[in-house]
C-alpha cells in the first residue's frame, strides 16, 4: 500500500486532522505486512479502533494507486487499483461474535475491507484536500478489485 500517512483518530474514532507517519509502525505497510501485526501490539492507534485498523491511509503521489493483498496459505491474491486518494483499511474489530455463516460462526477480525474514498474530515479539516462537489464540476473516480492465484 503506497501511503506514507495515515489520519489520526481521537477516542470517537473521529480524525484529529493530524497525519502521522507509516515509518516504523504497524501502519507501514508499503512492503508489505501482515494485518496481523495491528491485531497484536500495543499500539495506542490500533487499540484505539478495538485491537486493529480503522483507519484512513493517504496515499503517495502516483496517478493510481496499487495495493495488493495476499492469503500466504492459499495463495490467494487481491489486487485493488483505484484513482481515490486514500483508503479505509478496516479489519472487522466489531465484528460480532457468533453470526452463522457457510463456513462456521462470525468473530472478531475475520475479515476486513479495503474502502477507497477520499479523507473522511476534509469538510472539518481546512489542511486536507477539499471534497466538495461543486455543480459544474465532474466526480469520477475508478477502483478495480482483481483476484488471482499466486
Amino acid at each position: 500500500m503506497p501511503a506514507n500517512n495515515f489520519a489520526e483518530l481521537d477516542n470517537e474514532l473521529i480524525p484529529t486532522g493530524k497525519l502521522l507517519s507509516t515509518e516504523g509502525t504497524p501502519f507501514d505497510f508499503r512492503s508489505g505486512k501482515f494485518f496481523e501485526d495491528g491485531l497484536l501490539n500495543g499500539d495506542s492507534q490500533n487499540q484505539i479502533v478495538g485491537g486493529g485498523y480503522d483507519h484512513f491511509f493517504i496515499f503517495d503521489n502516483h496517478a493510481a494507486h496499487e495495493m495488493l493483498v495476499t492469503e500466504p496459505i492459499s495463495g490467494r491474491t487481491m489486487t485493488v487499483t483505484t484513482t481515490q486518494p486514500g483508503v479505509v483499511l478496516y479489519t472487522a474489530n466489531g465484528l460480532e461474535d457468533g453470526l452463522p455463516l457457510q463456513s462456521g460462526r462470525s468473530r472478531k477480525h475475520l475479515g476486513f475491507c479495503l474502502e477507497t474514498q477520499a479523507h473522511p474530515a476534509a469538510l472539518n479539516h481546512t489542511d486536507f484536500p477539499e471534497i466538495l462537489l461543486r455543480p459544474e464540476e465532474t466526480y469520477q473516480h475508478q477502483t478495480v478489485f482483481q483476484f488471482g492465484i499466486h
